[in-house]
């Protein structure tokens, strides 16, 4: 498994401080984390088999051609499999 996890930007999202704007975001974050409601982590590998939901935030920079590079969501995506695989 090879992730690369920003723990600095879990850390701020555990703390509140929301790297996008969409309306409402921050309180239903902040809400939800104080209501243990929603956990923000950085481990798959411990997280994968104690929910029913998985949201992952992820770069999704552009590729050479323009396209959208979806190499990061393809390699979680992988070791996703694989972890449910008990590999």
């Amino acid at each position: 498994m090879r992730m690369v996890v920003d723990l600095a930007k879990v850390e701020g999202l555990q703390n509140g401080e929301i790297p996008i704007y969409e309306r409402a975001l921050e309180e239903l974050v902040t809400n939800n984390v104080a209501a243990c409601k929603l956990q923000l982590t950085a481990g798959l590998a411990t997280t994968i088999y104690k929910t029913d939901l998985l949201f992952i935030a992820i770069s999704t920079s552009s590729d050479e051609n323009g396209s959208a590079d979806l190499s990061h969501a393809l390699e979680v995506d992988t070791n996703i499999g694989k972890l449910m695989d008990g590999e």
